[in-house]
């Protein structure tokens, strides 16, 4: 009897990569599964079905230091909502971000304030004190900005009158 040869590649990592997708979003004993297929995360039937279908889609790994990455952190594994990503990349697309949008651009607040120039803790304190992202990305270190009960919040001292 020969042994049947399906596609060669059951000792590759995007395979390995396939098959914790699968169990993830489909096994209740899964570590993951609570924050995967408990939410309503699946693998479209396609790829679930078949291993070639989803490699024809996502292909090789670009490089070392690059994962699969969902675009829509709520969507499925799905055709359109893949892409490989690098860790920063998915540390930026995580659901525990905060997102900020300012000059019609939304982004992670860790971003927003890499692009402002900023420490991320500043930008946080500043939205924390309830700051507009206007000013809080764009207003010097230092600066105040009346509240709306009339006092000044500033990074230094959240809630002095002056």
């Amino acid at each position: 009897m020969t042994k049947r040869r399906t596609h060669g590649m059951s000792d590759t990592k995007i395979y390995a990569v396939w098959g914790a997708i699968k169990k993830r979003c489909t096994n209740k004993r899964d570590p993951s599964y609570k924050n995967y297929g408990e939410r309503g995360i699946s693998m479209c039937d396609e790829w679930s079905n078949s291993f070639m279908s989803f490699y024809g889609y996502v292909g090789k790994s670009p490089g070392v230091g690059y994962s699969l990455d969902r675009i829509d952190n709520d969507g499925n594994y799905e055709p359109g909502n893949v892409r490989w990503a690098t860790r920063g990349e998915q540390n930026r697309n995580s659901r525990r971000n905060r997102m900020i949008t300012f000059n019609g651009n939304t982004m992670c607040m860790a971003e927003s304030a890499r692009l402002a120039g900023m420490h991320p803790s500043a930008l946080r304190s500043r939205l924390r004190m309830g700051w507009s992202a206007k000013d809080a990305l764009t207003l010097p270190v230092g600066a105040q900005v009346r509240k709306n009960d009339g006092r000044f919040a500033s990074k230094r001292s959240p809630d002095s009158e002056q």
